[in-house]
């Protein structure tokens, strides 16, 4: 029995925010959610409101070396870490918030929302095995979660991985810590991140990952569609809503076609040929409302950015798919050649948004030295990257060609 697949990119494109935490539609290699503090060079993106976990300086640098020298990876190790994993994983499976809010913290409204909403397309998680390193704190633990995610109609189980920092309360129970990370736990975690022994582990799953796509052309076919759906679904919103791509207008009408097309134009049913077909972005352009430069601006396609066209009319326009709506762009800037697949590793520990802005939501951390695909590079300073299955934007002056 196959997935309804239409239902499933109807769910995607609704709810596109994707969160760590929730594990809930990205089934490759996962990366830890958390937010670097700002430092004297400004390499982290912003601060905000939550508690901030904190280790003692006079510490540090004993802390991390201990972690260097003797703190190996520990499989299964620790009773009442994998308790708590456990648990965790049952309440993500049956969208049990009461229980995800004791032991997750904090935990917001979007993820309980998005956690709620998974159990339509999961039916749970299996095979669960925890990977565990002492943590910065007292009683503390990095821990690198194995699980395989069982989609509906889908037989395949999915092999998967998920960071988690896990903490102590002062009864001595265990939760898990999804803030904001001071610079000491930050440089910490990226340490054991980067570890040969936590690489290789990473790597193993990431082989798992791809021999279980090989021998399930269902599950191959699921994968494609959800890695092109979220491609798809993370456009930018309209201007408005995002100051940092405003220009003047005479500018826009530079960028957007040749002196010859900035007249008014309206398709007619008569000049459409009706297609269907995958196309990117060969240069940055804007998306409107109708076949006209002066018609509402819905968003932008991005260099190298995909998206689904519909109709190629005889006046120079192309109807396309767009977050769920008709959208309209200039042919000339459309081609079928595929999408920008540069490989490139980060410079630096940097966090993934969902949009091209320092203020979106954070759907990931890029740790120093990873390799991601680079897919679209945008005119504002960042670029849309894939790490391990995590699609979103890092600045681009943090991607390098290559790592030493």
């Amino acid at each position: 029995m196959k997935l309804n697949w239409e239902d499933m990119k109807a769910f995607l494109i609704k709810n596109k925010t994707y969160v760590i935490i929730a594990a809930i539609f990205v089934v490759m290699i996962f990366t830890l959610v958390k937010v670097s503090s700002k430092d004297s060079n400004d390499k982290a993106e912003e601060t905000n409101s939550e508690k901030v976990i904190t280790v003692d300086e006079t510490t540090t640098d004993a802390t991390d070396t201990a972690a260097q020298t003797s703190n190996d990876l520990q499989t299964d190790a620790y009773p009442a870490v994998n308790e708590l994993v456990n648990k965790y994983f049952t309440a993500m499976a049956s969208s049990d918030i009461d229980t995800l809010l004791q032991i997750v913290n904090p935990l917001s409204e979007d993820e309980k929302t998005q956690i709620q909403q998974k159990k339509e397309y999961i039916e749970g998680y299996d095979n669960i095995t925890c990977y565990t390193k002492i943590g910065p704190e007292e009683n503390s633990y990095i821990v690198f979660v194995y699980y395989e995610i069982k989609f509906i109609n889908i037989n395949t189980l999915v092999p998967g991985e998920i960071p988690l920092y896990i903490c102590s309360n002062e009864d001595g129970s265990l939760y898990i810590y999804n803030g904001e990370l001071s610079p000491e736990v930050d440089s910490y975690i990226s340490n054991i991140a980067a570890g040969q022994d936590v690489v290789d582990l990473i790597s193993s799953i990431d082989t798992k990952f791809a021999e279980a796509q090989e021998n399930d052309p269902d599950l191959k076919e699921f994968i494609a569609k959800l890695s092109s759906t979220t491609e798809d679904s993370t456009q930018e919103q309209p201007a408005e809503e995002q100051p940092q791509e405003e220009q003047p207008a005479q500018e826009e009408q530079t960028q957007e076609q040749p002196a010859e097309e900035q007249t008014e134009q309206t398709a007619t049913e008569d000049g459409l040929e009706e297609v269907s077909e995958t196309v990117y972005a060969a240069e940055t352009v804007n998306v409107r409302e109708s076949s006209s430069e002066d018609a509402t601006r819905l968003g932008q396609l991005y260099v190298g950015e995909s998206a689904k066209r519909t109709g190629i009319y005889s006046n120079g326009w192309s109807r396309i798919e767009f977050n769920g709506q008709t959208g309209y762009v200039l042919s000339e800037c459309l081609t079928t050649q595929g999408a920008i697949q540069e490989t490139k590793y980060l410079s630096s520990t940097v966090n993934i948004r969902e949009q091209a802005d320092e203020s979106s939501s954070r759907v990931g951390t890029a740790y120093e030295g990873t390799k991601v695909t680079r897919t679209a590079v945008l005119d504002n300073g960042w670029s849309k990257i894939n790490c391990d299955g995590v699609i979103g934007y890092v600045k681009s002056e943090y991607l390098a060609d290559t790592y030493k």
